[in-house]
């Protein structure tokens, strides 16, 4: 994402270069889309493991929360754990979804960010868990999992799911050691 954005930038910094056409940035934010902040929200409430959430006819619990330290094939770094968080989603909206572990799914442990670990889904896989990464028809359930690789001493965790990304719509999970 980075690379693209820096190729977007030269570009238009190239294309206007040399020209009478001026380009501010926050022209370039109109015509690319800014950023807006989808973290920090004072207003989420966070469900704990097993409490069932509901956003926009989709029902959402969190029902296991799952530590690793990994094995022979899949190993995190010195210090660290494989975490693996198991969902259960329920579609009752009036619209299929896609559900995408990397897009829909954002995880912080001890107040710091961490992206989705293949390695722990390596680990979840080998046990019977799957990815969420799936297709929900309209009446549809599903179960999965995400996972991460994070700290051993982790103290408390949030999962922020947004079944439609451009909405800004999500809901908070918590858990704590």
């Amino acid at each position: 994402m980075k690379r693209f954005l820096a190729l977007l930038v030269s570009m238009v910094l190239v294309l206007t270069a040399g020209s009478a056409f001026a380009l501010d940035l926050g022209d370039l934010a109109d015509m690319v889309g800014g950023l807006e902040s989808v973290f920090g929200s004072t207003d989420d409430v966070a469900y704990g493991v097993n409490e069932r959430a509901e956003i926009n006819g989709i029902f959402v619990t969190l029902t296991n929360v799952m530590e690793s330290k990994g094995g022979s094939e899949y190993k995190p770094e010195e210090g660290n754990i494989f975490v693996v968080c198991e969902f259960e989603i329920k579609n009752n909206s009036d619209e299929d979804l896609m559900i995408s572990s990397m897009m829909c799914f954002s995880a912080s442990f001890d107040d710091k960010t961490y992206a989705e670990s293949i390695e722990a889904l390596g680990v979840a896989m080998f046990s019977g868990k799957y990815q969420l990464d799936t297709p929900v028809e309209v009446g549809e359930k599903v179960n999965g999992v995400v996972g991460y690789e994070v700290p051993e001493g982790w103290k408390k965790m949030q999962i922020r799911f947004t079944p439609e990304i451009y909405s800004g719509d999500r809901l908070v999970f918590a858990a704590s050691k």
